[in-house]
């Protein structure tokens, strides 16, 4: 991601979501990034803009701390069945978010995108604006990758083969 042979160094958005959890390995990542030189822009979410700042990390808020705190407030949050969709609802308007100010980056600018899982629909809406991103998924938590001999689980519920 050195930029050799284009117009210019790779932009890398970092783009995560949710708690500390999710956020700091990926706040780690960009630091490390911008300590051997690339041009690194922080996407997450607001209430998270503190934390970031107070890394040196540039950083644009997603989504609002009221909605953030709504969520964690939540009664459903924790349940096994409903917790997922109490997330999901609150992620959908921040993925659309963030696909379209990747995706409205200036023409011609190198982007390359480190991305939570979660955001991948993000960065799918934004490779059809822009052809040209180059899009790496981070895991956080190897236990979330498929396998045909220890299938995802959610909660107490297996995601089917």
């Amino acid at each position: 991601m050195d930029g050799r042979g284009g117009a210019g160094p790779t932009h890398v958005l970092v783009a995560t979501l949710g708690s500390a959890g999710d956020l700091y390995p990926f706040l780690s990542l960009a630091r490390g990034l911008l300590a051997r030189g690339h041009r690194v822009t922080l996407l997450g979410p607001q209430a998270h803009a503190a934390a970031v700042e107070a890394a040196g990390v540039p950083f644009e808020g997603v989504g609002t701390e009221d909605d953030y705190f709504e969520v964690l407030r939540h009664p459903d949050l924790w349940h096994p069945r409903k917790g997922f969709g109490v997330l999901w609802r609150a992620i959908e308007p921040e993925l659309d978010e963030v696909a379209g100010r990747i995706a409205g980056r200036a023409p011609g600018e190198r982007l390359a995108l480190l991305a939570h899982p979660f955001m991948m629909p993000a960065a799918a809406l934004a490779r059809a604006a822009r052809p040209d991103l180059r899009i790496v998924a981070a895991w956080l938590a190897p236990t979330n990758l498929r396998s045909v001999r220890d299938p995802l689980r959610i909660g107490p519920r297996r995601v089917p083969e």
